[in-house]
């Protein structure tokens, strides 16, 4: 048998990696034990939150334990889909233990979708969003793909610093999409500038989030569950935080300039 310890390393990294991609906490466990017993660990318990994942196995008296703290990236359904498919594929064709880091490595690495790609979607999404508010014009729609392209990209540099509070993070995409939304008005390209601020904002939606956290409590994860939905709503003041604090110096500090 392959190095207890290592195999045990193996498992939690892809629990880890399901996890901040934004899979279900069902779905990471199923997946982690499907690899260890790949591995030859028949004998292992998984307990695992929205924030932490915790192994740990016991192999002729000895114990190995295993503990990793899980901070919540981008979501990445395609990370998700491809580590579980690889845990199926162990089962039909074993790889050494090394082969299947490399494996795990790769697919941490490699999105299927480039970020310039992603950034475009995420534009395209938020402005057909904007498209359905009876107050856009085709104007308000150009004016959201902009700036949501905008707010993507400084969400993308936010997330390189996971101490960043998510409330304060959320809050100054926010702040960026708002003031993205005063431009377009004071400079007449935009109309509407509600339109434009709830397009810009369905960026940062948690809705996957929210999914999983129901989907979880439904399975039993009762405690992961409740976790998620207290970040969806952390997220949702820290939209709120962002937006309010940029419009109420939009109107009162230039009423009071005027």
């Amino acid at each position: 048998m392959e190095n207890i310890q290592e195999i045990v390393d193996m498992v939690v990294d892809a629990g880890r990696i399901m996890l901040e991609s934004g899979s279900e906490i069902y779905r990471s466990e199923e997946t982690m034990v499907r690899i260890a017993r790949c591995y030859g660990l028949e004998s292992i318990d998984i307990f695992t939150l929205a924030t932490c994942i915790y192994v740990t196995c016991e192999i002729e008296g000895n114990s190995y334990t295993r503990i990793k703290r899980v901070r919540p990236k981008m979501t990445d359904l395609s990370r998700i889909s491809r580590i579980n498919q690889l845990s199926r594929d162990l089962e039909k064709m074993p790889l050494a233990l090394n082969d299947c880091k490399q494996k795990l490595a790769q697919i941490e690495k490699r999105s299927r979708f480039s970020a310039q790609m992603v950034a475009l979607t995420m534009a395209l999404a938020c402005a057909v969003f904007a498209f359905m508010l009876e107050s856009c014009t085709l104007k308000d729609v150009l004016c959201t793909g902009v700036v949501s392209y905008l707010a993507y990209w400084v969400l993308a540099y936010l997330n390189r610093f996971p101490s960043l509070h998510l409330m304060v993070k959320n809050a100054m995409v926010a702040m960026v999409i708002a003031l993205g939304a005063i431009l377009c008005i004071e400079t007449g390209i935009g109309r509407s500038m509600d339109a434009i601020i709830i397009g810009g904002i369905m960026l940062l939606v948690p809705g996957v989030a929210l999914t999983n956290a129901f989907r979880d409590i439904l399975n039993g994860d009762i405690l992961s569950g409740v976790i998620r939905i207290v970040e969806a709503i952390i997220i949702a003041i820290g939209i709120a935080l962002g937006v309010g604090i940029v419009l109420f110096f939009y109107t009162y500090g230039l009423g009071a300039l005027g």
